[in-house]
């Protein structure tokens, strides 16, 4: 899955918070409209939070759901 950052000062940190479900290729994002690929891993998240600061300090997050599709 591809995310893309606009907005805020570059450079971006990303803040993987689910580490055992998700990986990012990159730790930071170097230019604004620049993104990163996220590959999941077997491990389910509803949702997965990844945090993304820009060079300023503002933050805002996304989400990630990652589930099972055969369900309860």
């Amino acid at each position: 899955m591809k995310y893309f950052v606009y907005g805020g000062t570059a450079p971006y940190h990303l803040d993987n918070t689910a580490p055992d479900a998700m990986i990012f290729d990159r730790d930071t994002v170097s230019n604004r409209g620049d993104g990163f690929t996220v590959t999941t891993t077997n491990v389910c998240v509803n949702p997965a939070t990844i945090n993304i600061t820009d060079h300023l300090g503002h933050l805002i997050t996304a989400t990630l759901v990652n589930g099972s599709s055969s369900g309860p």
